[in-house]
């Protein structure tokens, strides 16, 4: 059985089977294996063809099948298997193992021991492990910080004679490359290293408690009543120092007028009592002056009771 060369991810795969099967002609079966086992897939054959040989009295079959390949199925066997009734044993062939290219993935970095902080004196080294994978096999190279210089390769790099100087950001490269395209991913690790000889503690863990919300609100919504009170108090206010306002012009518009229509009546009747009889005229001037100051010292006294 053979099948199309250079498989990456996702390809389209042909896997063409032949051989005798018999009299009357048996069919082929197409099965994948991972690891020696089944995956209980069948793939029916796509074409077939049958060439009667007479001098064998059999049948010679050549039956095709089409599938789509992923990367979990690298190293995947594909069987063809002679379906027949009569056949004391099962009849069929292997292909050789799928070789199924496919980029690197995202690499994770574990350390040993697994801490937050290490202490020098205490922790004699520090294990860093890169794993990934990928087809072909990934290559790993390790940085520190900034620099562009590698400082190691392989999938452990291992930090030995702990001091200040080793802690930082340590950063594994990999990458593989197939169909003429580098595939490169990174992942990034802090090392954070502590020398309690120099007071370099840990860092401390602030706990901050949470705000009562319910407090919140109630507070905010005493200002809210205080505000509106406040308000309405205001308007109410200028609503009635406008309305006496108005009220005392009005009286004092008044007084006017009436003191105006009574000084106007006690001329007239001055005029008249000197036309009729001037002899009385001093008396009657005299009797005006004293009847007009006592009714100007009356309207004054209300007007000044008014006011107060």
């Amino acid at each position: 059985m053979t099948s199309t060369h250079v498989i990456t991810d996702g390809d389209n795969v042909t896997y063409v089977c032949s051989g005798y099967v018999g009299q009357p002609p048996e069919s082929f079966n197409f099965q994948m294996y991972h690891r020696k086992r089944i995956l209980f897939r069948n793939y029916t054959s796509t074409k077939t063809s049958t060439q009667e040989l007479p001098e064998s009295c059999s049948y010679y079959r050549k039956s095709y099948t089409t599938l789509q390949v992923t990367a979990e199925e690298n190293q995947a066997i594909i069987r063809c298997v002679v379906v027949s009734n009569s056949a004391n044993v099962d009849l069929y062939a292997d292909s050789e193992p799928l070789e199924v290219y496919y980029a690197v993935r995202m690499p994770i970095i574990n350390k040993h021991p697994n801490k937050t902080d290490y202490l020098v004196g205490s922790d004699a080294s520090i294990n860093l492990t890169c794993t990934t994978d990928g087809n072909p096999k990934p290559s790993y190279v390790w940085y520190k910080g900034s620099k562009i210089q590698a400082i190691g390769t392989g999938e452990n790099f291992i930090i030995t004679n702990l001091n200040e100087t080793h802690g930082g950001v340590y950063t594994c490269s990999v990458s593989n490359t197939f169909k003429e395209v580098i595939h490169i991913e990174r992942v990034q690790v802090h090392v954070h290293i502590v020398n309690n000889d120099k007071g370099n503690y840990p860092n401390p863990i602030y706990i901050i408690p949470a705000p009562v919300v319910k407090d919140t609100v109630s507070a905010r919504s005493g200002d809210n009543v205080i505000i509106i009170g406040i308000t309405c108090g205001s308007i109410l206010l200028v609503l009635c120092v406008t309305s006496f306002c108005v009220v005392q012009q009005h009286r004092k518009k008044n007084l006017r007028c009436l003191t105006k229509n009574k000084d106007e009546r006690s001329v007239g009747n001055v005029q008249t009592t000197q036309q009729d009889n001037s002899s009385f005229y001093e008396g009657v001037e005299q009797t005006l002056d004293v009847h007009s100051y006592e009714q100007l010292s009356r309207t004054e006294h209300l007007y000044t009771n008014f006011n107060v």
